[in-house]
């Protein structure tokens, strides 16, 4: 009888327990996987989408250094006519005190 008992729940577990228990996992594994791939796909958009933000940026900075640059020159360009400007004042300041003077020796000439 254990012989015949033994027999009947090892058909059991075959013809009834296993294919649901098989079911059941290959259910779960199904839905697991189609959530991983639902979990990655929502990275690849977000990494691509934060890639092309990167690039954006990165072409956005180069135009500011481009504009940056200029403003370098320009801002060099005015030092420049400024340190002129101040030596032309200054000329015009010694050129006026040799006229003065050359005034001052005329009339005591």
């Amino acid at each position: 009888m254990a012989d015949n008992l033994a027999e009947v729940l090892a058909r059991f577990h075959r013809d009834v327990l296993l294919p649901d228990v098989q079911r059941v996992v290959q259910h779960e594994v199904r839905e697991l996987r189609d959530e991983m791939h639902g979990l990655f796909d929502a990275q690849a958009k977000r990494l691509d989408r934060l890639e092309t933000e990167y690039q954006m940026i990165v072409a956005g900075l180069r135009r500011v250094e481009v504009r940056l640059e200029a403003v370098e020159k320009r801002l060099d360009e005015m030092e420049r006519r400024m340190a002129l400007r101040s030596e032309v004042d200054d000329l015009k300041a010694r050129v006026a005190a040799l006229q003065k003077r050359i005034e001052e020796l005329e009339a005591e000439l």
